[in-house]
């Protein structure tokens, strides 16, 4: 399979193009340096007796391969006196194929090309996955370049485990970091792990586990090889090409490449031509120059000194592949079906989420007593729960603990256990995972203490907001078994109020609840959660309690 959206070294503004031009007759004025002295001319020249633009769009290093063919800006008569125009527009291979896959009727977002290099023959189930899309992939070329998907490692601990002689399992990550994978609109690298993971099963499942297995790091404009070694990240799925420029850069930082079988897959560049709808379209000889100038000896040499490798797969020179790529050869796998790729993103979308998360405990006196069924306390279910829910979240959720009860002083009715963080970073001498885990076990219910509801939902509120992060579904998650008994906090209106004058609906954070017991007052939480837009859950047996708790979290 094919991607790689390395945007760090090659981004221009999106959606502005660059130009040059090249001769119709490219790959003898590419093969022969004389055969273009003297010939750069302006299009319509006397000598051009046809003209023609072609618009081609990429990214990464694919993008700048393409704008290092032929010199800026040149024009080259071919010898039946033709003249190509190549207009280059930067755009990542998630959104384009998006763009061509929307529906008739509905309105492009910009202007289609007339050709389209993505890095990846996967993205074409998404461009494909309309009808209109379909009829506008009007032909599909073979790779004009290839490049392995690798797992990129800090080189310090790839040699400590075994590189290069030995070749690391990815999913294990680094030291007391884990693996990671980028969001697939950002690296399709991460898109060809959870294919090669699932593999000919449920793709579900497999994106499923690996969700939960690894952290997900915003690149930032940046590429995956980029971020390895920070922000949690021991290890990330990417691709050779990626590794290498990385190190190109940055010498001093250098990653290697980690050939795991179980990432098997490689990026495959093919050339697309797209129906583009504009009234200038490029005609056929033009388009067909192009692709000529693409698959030349020239275009080979490019593609190398930008980390791919060419369409025949063999590996790079020394020279290109310096210290992170390794001479191994290329796999080849069987393509993934359009079904697999678009049930991959679609359970991405679900599983692959991640939250930052406030857990409020309700631990007043009535806590003590069991649920109907039960003879253990409530509270201890509730603690059974929320630790399954703790300790199965994904490293880099970022997450939080309050515990509250009506304080018989002054005081705030909440406690703030365990600040909001990621699971996977120190608090104090443990990780806040273990931190959190620690602070649930250790819960228990107040003899004689009331339920702090109002005032406690509206500073839980309060304080996820103040944080608030981008790219992130922000929640308070709140379990109670009663009612408000807090007769000196503030009243239900005061807190409804106030959670629609600071509800912002660019900033949302949703107060998911979870009325617990018969005893819970299900339609002042119902109310609660309604102002923020959230849902409201109810658990009245033990059976109920574990289920409910995941699926309130999983909401987050």
């Amino acid at each position: 399979m094919p991607g790689l959206t390395n945007r760090h070294r090659h981004r221009a503004p999106r959606g502005r193009p660059s130009g040059f031009v090249i001769a119709g007759a490219v790959v003898a004025v590419l093969a022969t340096a004389a055969a273009v002295t003297g010939a750069k001319v302006a299009l319509g020249d006397s000598r051009c007796t046809r003209n023609a633009q072609v618009r081609i769009a990429a990214d990464g290093p694919m993008l700048t391969m393409i704008r290092t063919l032929v010199p800026p800006l040149a024009v080259h008569p071919d010898g039946q006196g033709g003249c190509v125009q190549v207009v280059i527009t930067q755009r990542a291979p998630a959104e384009l194929a998006a763009e061509i896959g929307r529906r008739s009727g509905t309105g492009l977002g910009s202007d289609l090309p007339d050709v389209w290099v993505p890095d990846s023959s996967a993205w074409l189930a998404v461009a494909r996955g309309s009808t209109a899309g379909a009829g506008r992939l009007t032909r599909v070329s073979a790779s004009v370049a290839v490049t392995p998907v690798v797992a990129a490692m800090p080189r310090p601990a790839a040699v400590a485990a075994g590189w290069p002689g030995g070749q690391p399992d990815w999913r294990v990550g680094a030291g007391l970091q884990p693996p990671g994978l980028a969001d697939p609109s950002d690296s399709t690298a991460t898109l060809a792990a959870l294919l090669a993971a699932g593999g000919n099963g449920d793709p579900t499942q497999a994106v499923n586990s690996l969700a939960q297995a690894v952290t997900v790091p915003r690149l930032g404009g940046g590429s995956p090889a980029d971020v390895v070694g920070t922000s949690g990240v021991g290890t990330i799925a990417t691709t050779e090409a990626d590794v290498v420029i990385h190190n190109r850069a940055h010498p001093g930082d250098p990653v290697a490449a980690v050939y795991d079988r179980s990432l098997a897959a490689t990026m495959d560049f093919p050339f697309v031509r797209v129906a583009s709808g504009r009234t200038d379209t490029a005609p056929a000889w033009a388009v067909n120059d192009v692709e000529r100038a693409m698959r030349g000896s020239t275009a080979v040499a490019a593609a190398q000194r930008n980390g791919l490798r060419a369409p025949s797969g063999g590996a790079l020179p020394l020279s290109v592949a310096g210290v992170g790529a390794l001479p191994v050869g290329l796999v080849r796998v069987a393509r993934p079906s359009d079904g697999a790729v678009l049930q991959t993103l679609q359970a991405w979308d679900t599983l692959g989420r991640r939250s930052r998360a406030l857990l409020v405990m309700d631990v007043s006196g009535s806590m003590a007593a069991p649920l109907p069924g039960s003879t253990s306390p409530r509270i201890n279910l509730a603690k059974q729960a929320m630790a399954a829910a703790i300790a199965s979240s994904p490293p880099d959720a970022d997450l939080g603990l309050w515990s509250f009860t009506s304080s018989p002083t002054n005081g705030p009715d909440y406690r703030r256990l365990v600040d909001v963080g990621p699971l996977f970073s120190q608090t104090g001498a443990v990780t806040r995972r273990q931190a959190m885990l620690t602070a649930t076990n250790s819960l228990q219910p107040a003899r004689g203490g009331g339920t702090g509801l109002y005032d406690t939902t509206l500073a839980a509120f309060e304080a996820i907001s103040k944080g608030y992060v981008f790219g992130r579904l922000n929640a308070v998650v709140l379990l109670t078994d009663g009612k408000d008994e807090d007769l000196s906090g503030i009243s239900l209106n005061t807190l409804l109020n106030r959670l629609r004058l600071e509800f912002d609906g660019v900033k949302p954070v949703r107060v998911i609840t979870i009325a617990y017991g018969e005893s819970a007052d299900a339609s002042i939480l119902i109310r609660i959660s309604d102002v923020t837009g959230a849902r409201s859950y109810r658990a009245v047996t033990p059976a109920e309690v574990a289920a409910l708790f995941r699926e309130a979290l999983a909401t987050t």
